[in-house]
């Protein structure tokens, strides 16, 4: 039987549709500094750190600026 992998959520960006017709957006994200300090500190061999911390820094401006220029929508 194979094992199955670890996999965790670095990024989450959700827009719903309330029973009352609204738009809600939620976004939630690890911190790029906390998962650079975690791995450093719980598997210094991985070689992608900073490239995915970079990329949690991306995604985060990212959505942000989603959610800014989604409002006009609604």
């Amino acid at each position: 039987m194979s094992r199955k992998l670890a996999k965790c959520t670095l990024f989450d960006l959700h827009f719903y549709l309330s029973e009352k017709g609204q738009i809600e957006i939620e976004m939630s994200s690890v911190d790029p500094d906390d998962f650079r300090k975690a791995m450093e500190k719980g598997f210094p061999q991985y070689e992608g750190t900073y490239k995915v911390a970079s990329l949690l820094r991306y995604l985060n401006s990212i959505g942000s600026e989603i959610r800014e220029t989604s409002k006009r929508y609604f």
